[in-house]
Formats: C-alpha cells, structure tokens, sequence
C-alpha cells in the first residue's frame, strides 16, 4: 500500500487521496505492536517503518490540497493521539465534524472523530492508544 500510494503521489502530487493513504498507512504501521512489526519481518523478511510524525506530514499537504475532506483531518487526530498530543488531536476532530460526509468512510471517520473527541473530554485512551482504527462506537 505504501508504495502504490508513494507512487500516485509522484504521478500526481496535487491529488489530496495519495497522501491521505500514506498517512494512514503511517498511522495504521506505527500503531502495530512490536511483537507484529518482528512477526512480518521474520515471514517476509522486512521492516515496517511507520511514524506518526509522517502520517502528520502527509495529513497536512493532503489538507493543504483539499482542506473540505473530512478524512484528511480525522487521520491528523489519529496521528496525533498516535503521538500522545490530545490537544492537537482534538482541534483536528472538531475541525472535520462539521465537514460534508461524502461515502460511508467518510461517515465511519466522523464518528471515529466524535468518539475520541468525547473520550478526550472524558479523559479515558483514545485512538491509537486505545483501538485500531476501525473500532469505532461504545467503550
């Protein structure tokens, strides 16, 4: 996934998407615990080398690119809690709540987004440190 996404952003570096699935990819590798990162690189002999501080990167010129897309703002609040900086997670929440949802990933990021806004408030894990991503919903 990262090296087709690697490969749409060079083919087309004004296309918000490729960066979009960068940083998830990003998000999705550094959320893995360790024990799995070994488990790949003993199958298939290399190293996953995901960082929130990138899928940040990659969130931030996809937003730059389509500042109207829900998805790009709620995965720079998973980088963020990824990075442990709650506050920063949730401005970027609330910065996409109130954008159009546009298909049912857009619908499952909104809700993601007002999960962890309201596990923040309440003080209890989010995110990454708290579910993979696609556990939305309930405690």
């Amino acid at each position: 996934m990262q090296e087709a996404a690697s490969r749409a952003v060079e083919a087309n570096p004004n296309d918000d998407a490729g960066y979009f699935i960068l940083a998830r990819w990003h998000n999705d590798i550094a959320s893995l615990p360790s024990f799995m990162k070994t488990i790949v690189r003993l199958v298939f002999g290399s190293s996953l080398k995901g960082s929130f501080d990138t899928a940040v990167q990659c969130c931030n010129k996809a937003i730059e690119l389509n500042a109207k897309s829900l998805v790009n703002r709620v995965e720079l609040g998973r980088a963020y809690t990824g990075l442990r900086d709650l506050q920063k997670a949730k401005c970027a929440y609330a910065g996409a709540i109130d954008l159009p949802v546009d298909d049912v990933n857009g619908a499952l990021y909104k809700q993601l987004a007002l999960d962890d806004i309201d596990r923040i408030d309440r003080g209890v894990p989010v995110g990454s440190l708290r579910r993979p991503w696609w556990a939305i919903g309930g405690d």
